[in-house]
């Protein structure tokens, strides 16, 4: 079994450690390691999974969705790649200086943390036996107090989803392949105490170079095969945050 490590950027100035490990059978798997011992979403601290209490309390109880506006997605041209580096760090680079990564795709891409917070949204309803507002917070917030505040009028809880540097770059080893990369952040709030009772982070990086395809492969038919990426990376953080969180 190989194991590497990585080291993407500084997510709420908390480093996340990300372990790709390979076993000796070729198979690519993620794992998410929190440097610090909190990764709580904006601000504070929370048990990454919800305790007996707090899933006591959640019972019957009412969520509403929130997440900030959409993002866009960034991209590295092949003549910019040797400028803003690679991945979720090239990321960074990208995210400050637009225009040296070849700026956002030219086709629309479904930022994919709507996808992830509608299925979290399901799988407590259909675990806990939760029920989801109707309506959507998509206004920006910076807290989770503020958060807490605006739902509270709507719902006991608020479950706030928010992406980060979603980004399609080349790989190190193989310029000529690319993929699709982001970070997903959420967390449950209880919005009568104003207190996180769930949190997680999801890093999608896939690690398959057998399979990616060309810059052209990503671009063409509007972008087909990169929103099929973001779609399979939104499944992908779902299913590992229903986990982590909500011990689904």
């Amino acid at each position: 079994m190989f194991i590497s490590t990585h080291f993407y950027a500084f997510l709420l100035g908390k480093p996340i450690l990300v372990v790709n490990t390979t076993t000796t059978s070729g198979v690519h798997m993620h794992k998410t390691v929190a440097v610090s011992t909190c990764i709580a979403l904006l601000a504070g601290c929370a048990m990454p999974t919800l305790d007996q209490g707090s899933i006591s309390a959640l019972q019957g109880k009412t969520v509403v969705r929130a997440f900030p506006p959409p993002i866009k997605m960034m991209m590295v041209t092949p003549a910019s790649a040797a400028v803003v580096g690679l991945g979720l760090l090239g990321g960074v680079a990208a995210a400050a200086s637009g225009a040296k990564a070849g700026g956002t795709a030219p086709f629309d891409v479904e930022d994919p943390g709507m996808a992830i917070s509608a299925t979290l949204a399901e799988r407590l309803a259909a675990r806990y036996n939760t029920k989801t507002s109707s309506t959507v917070l998509s206004q920006p917030m910076s807290s989770l107090a503020e958060i807490a505040t605006r739902g509270q009028a709507l719902a006991d809880y608020s479950l706030q989803v928010s992406t980060r540097n979603l980004l399609m770059a080349n790989y190190m080893t193989a310029p000529s392949r690319y993929r699709v990369s982001f970070i997903v952040v959420a967390t449950l709030i209880d919005n009568k105490t104003k207190q996180s009772v769930a949190s997680g982070v999801c890093v999608h990086q896939p690690e398959n170079i057998a399979v990616a395809g060309t810059y052209e492969d990503m671009l063409a038919n509007n972008g087909e095969r990169s929103k099929r990426e973001v779609a399979a990376g939104a499944q992908f953080c779902a299913q590992k945050l229903q986990r982590d969180m909500f011990a689904i």
